[in-house]
């Protein structure tokens, strides 16, 4: 293994483990605030924390990536757009599924049209730049970072299927398990693209452009 590999794999290492102690500790935090507003801050506040932490342990390859972007400007571009359309064709084809068979909203959907109603650009800011930001980071650039081929591509999918799948198992609301096939099939979109493209920026863009796009349906259509 080159030393290159070597400090990346010890940076998704530590990316791994600070997003469990984020993801574990960011909802104790807040349920401590006093009022609705106090904790939305405090969500944005831990987020923004968190998301400089990630640029301080990766700049030096966000900066390459983000130069390789640039440089190959219409493939990257391609790129975006072919993997939004292919998130979008995932998600017409799961929709088709879940009114056969009458599934109710997932709780990860009614998670953020409460937070809609409640903080409307924090809503926004987590949707389309925080959320696809540290998503990718973590289950793209640290999972594939960590483990070999082809697994990496299984445990990056899978394991963003289940993180957006919590709130289902804490509600008790077992049927709606059947998300994972969603989102997991969303992840695999997303870690086949950085599989095939080794570029951390063009992924987080696709993930942001859908998310704007499903953040459009929500204020307007949710």
């Amino acid at each position: 293994m080159k030393k290159s590999a070597k400090k990346q794999k010890k940076q998704g290492e530590i990316l791994l483990f600070s997003y469990f102690l984020y993801y574990a500790l960011q909802p104790l935090a807040v349920s401590c605030m006093p009022s609705v507003y106090s904790r939305i801050a405090a969500m944005l506040l831990s987020d923004l924390v968190y998301m400089l932490f990630i640029v301080f342990m990766c700049f030096g390859d966000l900066v390459d990536h983000m130069h390789k972007s640039l440089k190959n400007g219409l493939k990257s571009l391609k790129t975006v757009l072919f993997v939004v359309i292919l998130i979008f064709a995932c998600n017409i084809l799961f929709s088709f599924v879940a009114n056969l068979m009458h599934l109710s909203t997932s709780e990860n959907e009614v998670q953020l049209m409460q937070l809609y109603r409640t903080a409307p650009l924090y809503f926004l800011c987590k949707a389309c730049i925080i959320g696809p930001f540290i998503e990718e980071m973590i289950f793209r650039y640290s999972v594939h970072s960590c483990f070999p081929y082809p697994y990496r591509i299984w445990i990056s999918s899978l394991s963003f299927g289940m993180m957006h799948l919590i709130s289902t198992v804490l509600t008790g609301n077992f049927i709606n398990l059947i998300y994972i096939v969603l989102y997991a099939g969303t992840g695999f979109i997303l870690s086949f693209a950085y599989e095939q493209n080794q570029n951390i920026c063009t992924v987080i863009l696709s993930h942001a452009m859908y998310n704007l796009f499903a953040a459009y349906m929500v204020m307007f259509y949710g």
